[in-house]
């Protein structure tokens, strides 16, 4: 999911 926000990242991008 890239661009996505998870909890506990705050710019998680083009990482599964």
């Amino acid at each position: 999911m890239p661009g996505a926000t998870f909890v506990g990242f705050d710019d998680y991008t083009d990482h599964t």
